[in-house]
């Protein structure tokens, strides 16, 4: 699983996010050899309930939305070496579940256990430190955007903090690099693609942003900074 700044966390982290898990990266052998673990095999298209934290080996697990009314949307998958940390005690996470996509193995370990191997492991304590950080901006940004009510002021948000984190200076204003497209604004944004591109239209039309080719400008900061707060 790919992690880069908060606001492109993308459908997937922000599902995980929402339904109360979050990864990292961690090689097997990292963990001290004493740590216990319980490993399994899971057949293809079973259901996984991690119950603590759960690493794959092999295989991959598929993340599903679940949606009443309609079929589960595959959002992406967690590949071997992801480390997927349930947070809370919670067996049924609404909106959201795990399935194997192929057959795999997973390693769980209790947290009380894998909290103790890293007081006396320096190198796993700071993986896991830095895990516990990246997902607490995750979801700080999720409840930021959650509490904006108006589609353009999600917009404006995340805009604003593409500039605030990628912007580059440049005679014409401060280019917003690697700004998303309008498909990743309303998934990012939490609205619809219409909602996107009405919201992105109107930043420009009012001369907020400058779109040339593809890239955009961002040529009033303050004009934004209000849109972002509705």
């Amino acid at each position: 699983m790919q992690l880069g700044p908060e606001w492109r966390m993308g459908a997937l982290r922000q599902a995980l996010a929402l339904a109360g898990y979050w990864t990292l990266q961690l090689d097997l052998g990292a963990l001290p050899n004493d740590v216990p673990m319980r490993e399994e095999r899971h057949a293809p298209d079973t259901a996984l309930h991690p119950s603590g934290p759960t690493l794959l080996l092999e295989g991959g697990l598929i993340v599903l939305a679940e949606r009443t009314g309609a079929r589960p949307e595959m959002l992406g998958r967690l590949e071997p070496g992801d480390v997927l940390f349930p947070v809370g005690e919670y067996r049924d996470r609404p909106g959201l579940s795990l399935r194997a996509g192929v057959l795999c193995s997973t390693a769980t370990v209790e947290q009380d256990d894998l909290l103790l191997a890293a007081s006396r492991t320096p190198s796993l304590a700071a993986r896991i430190l830095e895990g516990q950080a990246r997902a607490l901006e995750d979801l700080h940004w999720v409840l930021r955007q959650q509490a904006l009510g108006a589609p353009a002021a999600r917009v404006a948000a995340l805009l604003l903090r593409v500039a605030e984190t990628h912007g580059v200076e440049e005679p014409l204003g401060l280019r917003l690099a690697g700004a998303p497209d309008a498909r990743e604004l309303s998934v990012l944004a939490g609205v619809s693609r219409e909602n996107a591109v009405i919201a992105l239209e109107q930043l420009i039309y009012t001369g907020t942003l400058h779109r040339d080719h593809g890239r955009l400008w961002l040529l009033d900061a303050e004009a934004l900074r209000q849109a972002a707060q509705g």
